[in-house]
């Protein structure tokens, strides 16, 4: 339901550096080894992801360093990318392109997500991932993200209803501010904005499906 890509760059900001002051000096300080290893720790998947030339397991494991083959594919298997990697001729060492160019970009999605699944995040946080995919890799992606509760925290940004439900804290922003928050069940309860969205998502969805209610 909600983009800012200002908001995520200030988390990873604040990860490194603190709240900067006026200083420069201080600005460009390198981090102490604890907050390093913190901010090392989260992993950022946008909805246009960015990826290299280089083969997809280089994109996978990229700024690794040594990471095991079987590594690449377990989180490439978590994100719902291991069968049409697989499917390529040359397999994980296809080239992605320039910028992702020889893939769709659901793929790229995928791909992006196994870059971040691989490092194993504390703080995972999903930039409205699921935009440019189709219904079954959206539901597997999906089981990835609400299974292991426990392994980490995602932070999910979406404006698809049906991927945030099962969330345990919803915050629903409307021009720029909070409005609701709350539960699934607790929102639509509420019959407000979050209520309003979820008729509008479902009513299109039966639309487009050819559904009529009796």
């Amino acid at each position: 339901m909600y983009r800012n890509g200002a908001k995520i760059c200030e988390i990873r900001r604040h990860a490194f550096y603190g709240r900067m002051n006026a200083s420069v000096s201080s600005a460009l300080a390198w981090p102490d080894p604890k907050t390093l290893q913190a901010a090392l720790k989260v992993s950022v998947v946008s909805q246009e992801p960015v990826l290299t030339a280089r083969p997809l397991d280089d994109n996978i494991s990229y700024g690794l360093g040594h990471i095991s083959q079987s590594s690449v594919e377990n989180a490439a298997a978590a994100a719902n990318a291991h069968d049409f990697i697989s499917s390529m001729v040359d397999g994980y060492k296809t080239g992605a392109g320039q910028k992702g160019a020889l893939l769709s970009g659901g793929q790229k999605q995928r791909v992006a997500l196994a870059r971040a699944l691989v490092r194993d995040p504390k703080v995972l946080i999903l930039d409205d991932v699921s935009s440019s995919l189709d219904s079954e890799s959206e539901l597997k992606i999906q089981r990835t993200i609400y299974d292991n509760p426990n392994k980490r925290t995602v932070l999910l940004i979406s404006h698809r209803l049906n991927v945030v439900e099962k969330a345990d804290h919803i915050l629903v922003l409307e021009g720029g501010q909070i409005r609701e928050s709350g539960r699934h069940e607790q929102l639509l309860a509420q019959e407000g904005v979050y209520c309003r969205l979820w008729n509008k998502q479902h009513s299109t969805f039966h639309r487009e499906n050819g559904d009529t209610e009796e």
